[in-house]
């Protein structure tokens, strides 16, 4: 008999089947490979430990109806990556030297419902084949995203059709645009780096956060995001040196170079 204070040390990999209906609980420490595309049913809660591992293949997404609550820890982070990332759970697909992780391995993780997550990394997605790209699209579900890292996006990180995205204490690296659409977005305490948009629409909140080594613009159109007590950086050789004509109203504590 075991509860949800056991672990699974260094067994082989197990494959997810493709629906989730039922109250579930992926084990710390293991790894879990996505090989057709998942779904947490309304009404079902998927819970994975701190330490678990989800591989994607190509082309594969993870749609959330019910509750997605992955509480990682400092120590043992929960990953979502490609399947072609070895640094992550090893060479789960066997290939050696052969094929390496790169943006866009797999798709999208969809958001209608509630998802949690802390200490947890979000790696390589983002590619669905078209012009909307999202590593996160969010239509009606509720997002928080803590101490958390989103790495190396296809495209937009995180799409805001419907529904509220707020993170803390997080990081948004190496990407091409943070925020498409308009939908409730808070963010506070947080990183972003190496990108070429920080939104395309605007409507989003900045509160003590470093946005620093972007390529063209915060925004893509009117930027009436808001910004309060942040650093907003460029060092030179990256992008636009001067912000007077792209936030010269809201920023509110900043320090400009």
């Amino acid at each position: 008999t075991d509860d949800e204070d056991t672990e699974y040390r260094y067994l082989p990999p197990q494959t997810l089947t493709s629906s989730i209906t039922s109250d579930t609980r992926l084990r710390g420490y293991r790894t879990y490979i996505v090989s057709n595309s998942v779904t947490v049913a309304s009404g079902a809660t998927l819970t994975l430990q701190p330490g678990t591992i989800l591989k994607f293949n190509t082309g594969c997404q993870f749609t959330v109806n019910g509750t997605l609550d992955a509480q990682g820890t400092r120590a043992a982070p929960i990953v979502f990556t490609s399947l072609k990332d070895d640094e992550h759970g090893g060479d789960t697909n066997g290939d050696g030297d052969t094929t390496y992780a790169q943006p866009g391995d797999w798709v999208s993780i969809n958001a209608y419902g509630t998802l949690k997550f802390n200490y947890t990394s979000i790696l390589y997605g983002g590619n669905n084949g078209s012009s909307t790209a999202d590593v996160f699209l969010l239509n009606g579900g509720n997002v928080t995203f803590d101490n958390s890292i989103l790495a190396h996006a296809y495209q937009y990180a995180v799409g805001l059709e419907s529904g509220s995205w707020t993170m803390t204490n997080s990081t948004f690296v190496d990407f091409y645009t943070a925020f498409r659409h308009f939908a409730s977005c808070t963010c506070l305490n947080s990183v972003f780096y190496d990108f070429t948009y920080l939104s395309n629409n605007g409507g989003q909140s900045f509160k003590n956060c470093v946005i620093s080594r972007y390529a063209t613009a915060l925004c893509w159109w009117t930027d009436n995001c808001t910004y309060k007590n942040c650093v907003i950086w460029n060092p030179a050789g990256f992008g636009p040196q001067s912000f007077s004509t792209e936030i010269p109203l809201f920023l509110s504590g900043s320090r400009r170079q």
